[in-house]
This record gives structure tokens, C-alpha cells and sequence, in this order.
């Protein structure tokens, strides 16, 4: 009866742990502004009247509105970075980390010379034009900035200029530069390490002596032991009771922060072997991006294209389905690379027609690519059924295999249902001034219409977001998807990400499903930050980590020590344990294996290259270029993710010439020989704990060579890069190992006096596990 009773009492606390995790979610810290900030609890807490009590540390002022769910929240005195709050909910304690504002007051200036009219433009206010002020002879911009990287452009009497004060420039993405401002904090920092587990205890080693620190059990703070650079926490034991729980760590010194340190957790136990994770701890994804209709012809009897002699082949479709995704799952292929996430390009049903684009050139388009939904919850029939959906997901799953849905919310089709009877529910293509309101990115982004056949979505109106939202949910209702990748995600307002996450959270994550979802924002790390937390998006697409790293691999002068401040920059804003999508490429950009040939330029228009030369084959160098850039992207914290192709080195110029059917046969040389380094890559990466969990650290960074180091309890991993033309060779400290094993090469380095010495042959790469 006894052992029956402690069946039960256990059986109800698992529910009790499970249900919690499920419905909150591991709250993630939120960085407060100055002033007062609103904090909607209902976005969070699945039933705010279950808030019994609201109690904040003394670094925090709050206001608990319970009638409205609101919560307010400012920062008081405090001398570190973190404040904490302590919600009642259901009876058990739950604590949330709030980052204090660390804005700084920034003034930027331009001599007068009798201009007008003066405007700035940047990454600190997401390149959306700003008036400055005429100030005693000088034209002023104040602002508050956190520190970090910001890149701008005056705009003077309608032309753009650097500003003539600043001589620092950052490459950008475009074969030009930007001014560059560096808003610097503290160079005190503090660095986290788990080192043991031993008796149900953690020891985490601290490379100074924390001056503050916070622990916690999924949301649950825990007590904790500090001992000059070792600080100790007890697993609870009530952590058995859960298949999946996470420690997290938070430290700083002074008013810095310290890497976040996330630990998962089996029963209780602290997960030491990726076997015993699985496809949906979404730290350990590695994502393959599929464009459906150029990827693999399953099913040729569903193939046509469209009827119109303004085509040409690259813009029209090209028979790629849903069947041929499913065949290559069963073959092995995206198992062979260590896929464990499908990103599928929209599949909705898209228009029998060719559409003429409304900027010059004016070409002929057709919807191969899916982003011209006219009806949002049909499958385009060219891609395949309902049937055929439900197998791909069914093997895909089978095979330990996420599949992520692209789904686009921005905008429609002109012929679409709900623009043709609601056009009320669109903004307005004509602005008041009388300007076309297409492609003003920046200055109207969040109404501006991407041709003048594709209506924007006037998400602001809480009916828009109703409908929208239900179109999004119809495809996880009715097929098993894990997730989505959302298009155009900076285009379209929180408040429409905000009902989207709720929606998902009380159906189906509440209940215990997994959903991921990522969107895709080109923009400042603040404005792709603004998108992300447990009541918006998990995580985006790291577009400016992926162009810095670009410019830094194709300009032979660039030295690896500029890359530094951009790792970190990428860590601080969306932390050391993040899901961002670090890209090998991207399906509207020219491909890099084309860039680092030289056969397209940065500086040049990548859409007429592809359209008025052949983008040939590229010589084995820039294979050997495209396989570094990718050995980078799967070092680092986040989620690697392919472009379809680039695993082969497709060239290719820009949209639609970097959207080649994918080649599966007949490969040459240098495309085996790429495929089998992605291949092995894929593997080490899934099959690595420091590599997915383990804390970052950067060990060395010199013109032609870098060093990080990714480290997991007694898991340690080095990964070096050589960029030059050179063989070169480095002696590299490693300290308290004994072995020494190359997961590239498969050498066995010997050590002696606590460093080994590792050559890199040019353009190349080594990850090195010592233990």
C-alpha cells in the first residue's frame, strides 16, 4: 500500500514539475529600458488569476496589476546587472531574471555647411531615417545606445555620406562600408565553466571571483555555495522526477555579465552523451533549408509550370515536391549530413500565373519559391496532397527529423480570398504624400507592400491578426509540424507574434508538444532581439554574424581580431545558449562558394550577374573556402543551418540564379570531397555535448588564424581556422589534458608540457578534442 501511495504521490509531482515547464517555459531573462516597462503576464502565465503574489529584490520597482494582467516594472539602484522577481503561481515560487538598462548617452555631430536638412540613418534605430537638430553651428543626433556595434550613415540634403568625424568603417554586406560607432563597456569579465557533477552537486569553476550570482531549476531559484572560483549548487531532488530539466547560471562582476551557463538534465542526472537527447532539445538542432520546387522531382506527373513566354527557366518552376523531399529522407540523406531539423519552404497554393515585378528591370516572375500565397491553407498541387504532406513528417519523424513549416504572414497574393474581401484589412499602397508605398524597407516597414501584387497585411487590426493567426495554427492542427520559420518577420508588428505564441502555447505547448519557431529579420541585433522571448519567436535567422564573417573570410587583409567583438556582440544579445540560425547561405543572397571564386562581387548587383552571365564552376579554393565558412558556423553557440546545395558548393549569383535544382548526381570532385566534409562536420557537431552545450570561449584571434574553445564538464573542444593562402603552424596551450585527438584529421597530437603543435594547410580547419 505504502510503495502504491509513493507511486501516486510521484505520479502527481511529475504531472505537477511537467505541466509547469509546459505552460511557462524556461522564462528567459528580459532586458528592462529606462523607466517604466509593461510586462503583459498573460503572454507568459497561461492563467494569471493563479498569481498569488508578486515579489521583486530590492534592486526593482513593481506594480501588480492583477484586474489586467499588467505587470510594471523599473529599475532602482542596484550594483550589478540582474534584478529578480518571485511570482506565487499555483502555489509553487517562480523566479524571473530582469536585466538592468546599461544605456549609455551618445551624441553624434556633422558640421553644418548650410545643409537643410540632415538625417541619420542606422543599426541603433533599425535604419529608419531620423531628423538632426541644428546646435550651435553643428547638426547634433542624441540617443541612448547599450554597448555594442553600431553602423550608420548620415544623410545630408538627400545624399548619403560617412560621417567626416569618425574614421571607423565596417564592411557593408554590399562591397562598401558604413560609419561604425563602438559604444564599449567594462573589459572586466567573468567566465563560467562547469568543471564536475559528483553526489546530485554541481561545480562550476569561474575564472574571477562572482560578485553576483543566480541559479535556478528550470524557473525555480536554487541555494548555492561560493568558494573563490568555484561556486556549488545541489540538484533537487524533485529534478527525478522529469525526463527533460535544465540548471541555469547567471554571474557577473561588477556590472558585467558573465556567459549563461545552460546544463540539461535526464532524471535528474546531468546529461553527458547526446544519445539521450532528442530531436526537440532545440540547442541540439542542426537545420537543412529545402526551397521545395528545386530540390528534388519526386512525383513528375504533378509537375506545371506556368504557360508564359515572359519566362525563363530559372524563373519559373522547376518540379521540385514533397514526394522528393520524402524520397531523400528514406535514402538517408539529410541522416548522412546530421540533419535533425527540415526547414520546407511555403507551401501554399501559389498562382497559375506570371507576374511582372513593378521595380526596373520589370521582369517575369512566377510563384515557384511559395511566397505568393493566394489561398493559405491549401498545398499548392504542384508540390503535392494532404497524403503525401503527412508521410514526408511521418518518416521524417521516424528518422529523428524536425520539420519546420516557412509560413508567410506579411503579405498575400492579389488574387487571395481575404484581400479580394476584405481589402480594408491591407495598408494602403499610396502614402499620404503620394508615394508608392513599395519596398521603403526601413522608413515604412512594417506597412510597406513588396510588389504591387502582393498586398501588405494591416496586422495592426486585431481582426487582421485573428484571421492570420488562425491560417498559421490550421497547419499544426492539421499536420504534425514541429515548427515554423517565419518570412518577413521585422515587416510585420509584435502584437501579431505576441496572439500567434499565445495561441501556440495554450494548444499545444501547454499540453506538451514541442513548437519552434525562427524568423528572418535583417537588421540590428537590437531590432532582431525585439522579436524574440517566451511570448514572441525562439529565435531568428543571425544575419549580421553570417555577412561579418563573409566579408572577414573573402578580404585577404581582414584580420580574425575584428571577428571578436562581433561573436560577442552576438552572445550578449541573444545569449551563449541560444537557438539562432547560423547560415552557411541564404536563398536571397548570391551564394558565397560564387563570391569567394570572385565570379560575383559584393560591390555589384547579384540579381543582374545572375541574370546576364553564367555563374560557372568554382575552382577548388573556394570549395575549400565554403567548407571553412561552414566549420566556423558549426562551432559557435546556435543552431547550424545549410542552404540547400551549399553541402556540394552550388554556385550560383543572385535570386533566382542561387536557386539551382539541386544536384544529387554525377558530383565532381570538389563536390564529393565538400559533401563528405559537410557530412563529417554534420556528425562531429551532433555527436558533441561542448559542441552543443558546451560554454564559448575565445582563445586566440590573429590576422590569418583563430581560435575558440567550446567547453562541457570534462568535454573540451578546439576549434582553429587558418584563413590565409599559407600552411600554418600553431602551438596551442592546452592545459591539465593528457590526450589530444584531431576530430578532422583523425591525428592522434602528442603533448608535452601542457601544449601540442597543430598544422593547418591553407583555407582549412581542425576541431580538437583533448580530455
Amino acid at each position: 500500500m505504502s510503495l502504491f501511495f509513493f507511486f501516486i504521490v510521484n505520479l502527481l509531482l511529475h504531472n505537477i514539475y511537467a505541466q509547469e515547464l509546459n505552460s511557462v517555459g524556461l522564462l528567459k531573462p528580459i532586458k528592462l529600458d529606462t523607466g517604466w516597462n509593461k510586462i503583459l503576464l498573460d503572454q507568459y502565465f497561461e492563467n494569471v488569476n493563479l498569481i498569488s503574489g508578486v515579489h521583486a529584490d530590492s534592486t526593482l520597482d513593481t506594480q501588480f496589476i492583477p484586474d489586467s494582467g499588467q505587470l510594471l516594472i523599473k529599475s532602482k539602484i542596484h550594483h550589478g546587472p540582474y534584478g529578480t522577481i518571485e511570482f506565487n503561481y499555483k502555489g509553487d515560487a517562480i523566479c524571473w531574471i530582469f536585466i538592468h538598462p546599461i544605456k549609455q548617452s551618445i551624441t553624434l555631430s556633422l558640421n553644418n555647411n548650410n545643409y537643410t536638412s540632415v538625417v541619420i540613418k542606422g543599426q541603433m534605430n533599425a535604419w529608419k531615417s531620423q531628423e538632426l537638430t541644428l546646435e550651435n553651428g553643428q547638426w547634433s543626433y542624441h540617443t541612448m545606445l547599450n554597448p555594442g556595434r553600431y553602423q550608420y550613415l548620415f544623410v545630408a540634403d538627400g545624399k548619403e555620406m560617412l560621417d567626416p568625424l569618425n574614421l571607423k568603417t565596417a564592411p557593408n554586406g554590399s562591397g562598401g562600408v558604413n560609419s561604425l560607432l563602438e559604444v564599449e563597456t567594462s573589459k572586466e569579465n567573468i567566465q563560467l565553466i562547469p568543471s564536475i557533477t559528483s553526489d546530485q552537486k554541481l561545480y562550476i569553476n569561474t575564472s574571477q571571483i562572482a560578485g553576483q550570482s543566480i541559479v535556478l531549476w528550470n524557473n525555480k531559484k536554487l541555494p548555492y555555495w561560493q568558494s573563490g572560483k568555484r561556486i556549488v549548487c545541489r540538484i533537487p531532488d524533485e529534478a527525478k522526477l522529469l525526463g527533460r530539466s535544465f540548471v541555469r547560471l547567471y554571474s557577473s562582476i561588477g556590472f558585467n555579465q558573465s556567459n549563461d551557463v545552460l546544463i540539461p538534465l535526464q532524471h535528474g542526472e546531468v546529461i553527458n552523451n547526446t544519445a539521450s537527447l532528442n530531436r526537440t532539445d532545440w540547442e541540439s538542432q542542426i537545420m537543412y533549408f529545402t526551397l521545395v520546387d528545386r530540390f528534388s522531382n519526386g512525383n513528375p506527373s504533378n509537375d506545371r509550370p506556368v504557360v508564359d513566354t515572359h519566362l525563363i527557366a530559372k524563373t519559373n518552376f522547376q518540379g521540385g515536391d514533397l514526394k522528393g523531399i520524402r524520397d531523400k529522407i528514406e535514402s538517408g540523406y539529410f541522416n548522412r549530413l546530421g540533419i535533425n531539423t527540415i526547414w520546407l519552404s511555403p507551401i501554399s497554393q501559389n498562382p497559375d500565373q506570371a507576374f511582372q515585378e513593378y521595380v526596373n528591370p520589370r521582369r517575369w516572375y512566377s510563384g515557384y519559391h511559395g511566397y505568393w500565397p493566394n489561398q493559405s491553407c491549401v498545398i499548392d498541387s504542384r508540390f503535392g496532397t494532404d497524403q503525401e504532406l503527412n508521410e514526408l513528417i511521418s518518416l521524417a519523424h521516424h528518422n529523428g527529423i524536425n520539420v519546420l513549416l516557412d509560413f508567410v504572414t506579411n503579405h498575400v497574393h492579389q488574387d487571395h480570398p481575404m484581400y479580394k474581401q476584405r481589402p480594408d484589412l491591407f495598408t494602403p499602397f499610396i502614402l499620404p504624400n503620394g508615394q508608392k508605398n513599395i519596398r521603403i524597407w526601413d522608413d515604412q516597414r512594417l506597412t510597406t507592400w513588396f510588389d504591387d501584387f502582393l498586398p501588405t497585411i494591416d496586422l495592426s487590426k486585431p481582426e487582421a491578426i485573428a484571421m492570420q493567426s488562425d491560417s498559421a495554427m490550421y497547419w499544426l492542427q492539421t499536420f504534425p509540424f514541429d515548427g515554423f520559420r517565419h518570412d518577413a518577420t521585422k515587416h510585420v508588428p509584435t502584437e501579431y507574434w505576441l496572439a500567434l505564441t499565445k495561441k501556440i502555447k495554450n494548444e499545444f505547448i501547454s499540453k506538451g508538444r514541442s513548437i519552434y519557431q525562427i524568423g528572418e529579420t535583417y537588421g540590428s541585433n537590437e531590432l532582431i532581439a525585439s522579436y524574440i522571448g517566451n511570448s514572441l519567436l525562439d529565435s531568428q535567422f543571425d544575419f549580421n554574424l553570417y555577412f561579418d564573417l563573409r566579408s572577414l573570410l573573402l578580404d585577404e587583409q581582414s584580420s580574425f581580431a575584428s571577428f571578436v567583438p562581433i561573436i560577442n556582440q552576438s552572445l550578449t544579445y541573444f545569449g551563449h545558449h541560444s537557438t539562432m540560425g547560423n547560415i552557411t547561405g541564404n536563398h536571397d543572397q548570391v551564394r558565397y562558394i560564387s563570391l569567394a571564386n570572385k565570379d560575383v562581387s559584393l560591390s555589384e548587383s547579384g540579381i543582374e550577374a545572375g541574370f546576364n552571365r553564367t555563374i560557372g564552376m568554382p575552382d577548388t579554393m573556394a570549395y575549400n573556402k565554403l567548407s571553412l565558412l561552414t566549420a566556423i558556423q558549426f562551432s559557435l553557440p546556435g543552431v547550424p543551418v545549410f542552404l540547400y546545395g551549399d553541402e556540394i558548393g552550388l554556385p550560383g549569383a543572385g535570386d533566382p540564379d542561387n536557386r539551382k535544382m539541386m544536384k544529387f548526381d554525377s558530383l565532381n570532385a570538389n563536390e564529393l570531397n565538400t559533401l563528405e566534409k559537410a557530412q563529417q562536420l554534420g556528425n562531429i557537431r551532433k555527436n558533441s555535448m561542448a559542441l552543443i552545450y558546451g560554454e564559448t570561449e575565445i582563445v586566440k584571434a590573429e590576422k590569418e588564424y583563430f581560435i575558440l574553445k567550446r567547453s562541457y564538464f570534462g568535454e573540451t573542444v578546439y576549434c582553429l581556422f587558418n584563413k590565409s593562402n599559407m600552411l600554418i603552424t600553431i602551438d596551442l596551450d592546452v592545459v591539465n589534458s593528457i590526450n589530444a585527438t584531431g576530430l578532422i584529421s583523425k591525428k592522434i597530437y602528442t603533448i608535452q608540457n601542457a601544449k601540442t603543435q597543430i598544422q593547418l594547410a591553407p583555407n582549412s580547419y581542425e576541431y580538437l578534442k583533448v580530455e
